[in-house]
């Protein structure tokens, strides 16, 4: 592999072959042990697999595709890249134009490699995807510590990712999408990037906002137990009426920096009008 100048990078929870900039490619594998922690604090960890070692994901990140292909790196019945793909606990990705977005893709591909290792790992592509997505989004301090689940503040600091604006765009043109569009599987294939963009928006609300996120967080450590519907309901139904009129206000009011805590609507009942 040497010779087609791809090198090999490796951290605890990552083994990345990669031909990019060595100096980018050796800051990587260190976020995915960090998000390796954030995955297990919130799913729960992993049982032991048969072998007994620690568990690895193996990512393959490509500007020059062909030299993987070359070295047998990707397999031949692998789905055309357009982005990034997974299976099992390997992933291929394509090279990225800003650092934000390599970072990003490569989260959400290891954040499924993680969840289809989750013991009878069950759910809907829009979960499935928006939890990926969520986790991918994240912020890097100074010292090199990763925040995963962040509410992006700044578009500059999220280059290439622009989720928002395609939620922003997609309002415009034809309102907030309701409950049912959004949790709708696709169609055709895994969904296009506006569906991805209002798949990590419905994540991002229920896993935020303060009167839903101890609740939705509770599907996260007690998936594969019974199917997702079951869950779903049992941990909503009591406030589904507050959830679903809130869900459009966010939808419609979603920008950088969103202040959750601040939107939340304070719902009191009524009482009834006395008459003369």
């Amino acid at each position: 592999m040497a010779q087609l100048d791809i090198r090999k990078f490796e951290s605890k929870r990552l083994r990345l072959y990669t031909d990019i900039d060595p100096a980018i490619a050796e800051r990587l594998p260190p976020i995915v042990d960090q998000a390796y922690e954030a995955w297990e604090a919130y799913f729960g960890p992993l049982p032991p697999n048969r072998e007994g070692s620690e568990y690895q994901i193996t990512g393959y990140l490509m500007k020059d595709e062909s030299l993987f292909e070359r070295a047998k790196l990707v397999p031949k019945d692998l789905p055309k890249i357009e982005h990034g793909r997974h299976r099992g606990a390997r992933f291929w990705m394509n090279d990225q134009k800003y650092d934000y977005y390599r970072r990003h893709l490569m989260l959400h591909e290891a954040t499924h490699c993680f969840m289809t290792t989750l013991p009878e790992m069950r759910g809907p592509v829009w979960y499935f995807e928006g939890m990926a997505e969520l986790f991918a989004t994240h912020r890097v301090d100074a010292s090199g510590r990763v925040t995963f689940r962040v509410m992006p503040h700044e578009k500059s600091r999220f280059a290439g990712w622009g989720r928002i604006s395609l939620v922003q765009k997609d309002v415009a043109k034809h309102g907030p999408r309701s409950a049912d569009q959004v949790t709708r599987a696709p169609r055709i294939g895994s969904g296009q990037a506006v569906d991805y963009a209002w798949w990590w928006a419905l994540c991002k609300f229920l896993d935020s906002h303060p009167r839903y996120r101890d609740r939705f967080r509770q599907i996260g450590r007690h998936l594969g137990e019974e199917p997702f519907e079951v869950l779903f309901r049992r941990y909503f139904d009591d406030v589904l009426s507050e959830l679903w009129t809130e869900w459009p206000l966010f939808a419609t009011g979603i920008e950088y920096g969103y202040d959750f805590q601040r939107a939340a609507v304070a719902f009191r009942t009524g009482t009834p009008l006395v008459g003369p």
